[in-house]
């Protein structure tokens, strides 16, 4: 994936900068980096679960999408009536 490359290579340049700076004598500059990494991190973090959890939360149709399902289930299951499908 593209961002994930992005973000490595992003991050690898941040750490850089913190390092380079705590070894020109300014050792804030390394836990300024740190911290941009740990965000950087805790932000793909959060993506990665939200997008987990809209795949595993039950979602319902659409009433105009779920309308074409009822017959064809109602026929192979024998089911009479589907009142709570969509």
């Amino acid at each position: 994936m593209v961002w994930n490359a992005r973000s490595d290579a992003l991050s690898s340049v941040v750490v850089l900068v913190g390092v380079g700076g705590a070894m020109a004598g300014m050792p804030w500059l390394d836990l300024v980096a740190a911290i941009v990494v740990a965000i950087m991190l805790g932000k793909i973090g959060w993506e990665f679960a939200w997008r987990s959890v809209l795949e595993l939360v039950d979602s319902a149709l659409a009433g105009e999408s779920s309308a074409g399902y009822s017959p064809m289930y109602s026929v192979r299951t024998g089911c009479v009536r589907c009142a709570h499908f969509a």
